[in-house]
């Protein structure tokens, strides 16, 4: 009768340092605010997603870094893992990487509307 956590990487490409330091707080911020943890999920999690989205407990990820950069600015306890300065230089960074990503064109454009014009 144990418990297990699964960690599975959020992003292979991300900073490590940051990340730990966040899991960390965070799990710690659980344990000091006595937070509970949701009930055990037996069902495989990658199915569960895909094909009931709706009408399971999964919280749903960011689909992609602009509201992912949107959700982490409203959690105080990035802000404070982080500091302050270090959180703007990531913020900024992260917002000029999203700019540059955002006006891309890519082959399904291309494909999609090209034939349109």
């Amino acid at each position: 009768n144990s418990t297990r956590i699964e960690y599975r990487s959020p992003d292979p490409a991300t900073n490590p340092y940051i990340l730990f330091a966040l899991m960390l707080k965070a799990g710690l911020d659980g344990i000091k605010n006595r937070i509970m943890p949701p009930e055990p999920m037996h069902e495989n999690a990658y199915w569960m997603e895909a094909s009931n989205p709706i009408g399971n407990s999964l919280e749903r990820y960011p689909r992609d870094l602009q509201e992912a950069l949107e959700e982490m600015t409203r959690d105080p306890l990035v802000v404070e893992t982080m500091g302050e300065y270090v959180f703007n230089c990531y913020l900024i960074s992260k917002q000029k990487e999203w700019d540059q990503y955002a006006e891309c064109v890519n082959g399904w454009e291309i494909r999609k509307y090209l034939r349109r014009l």
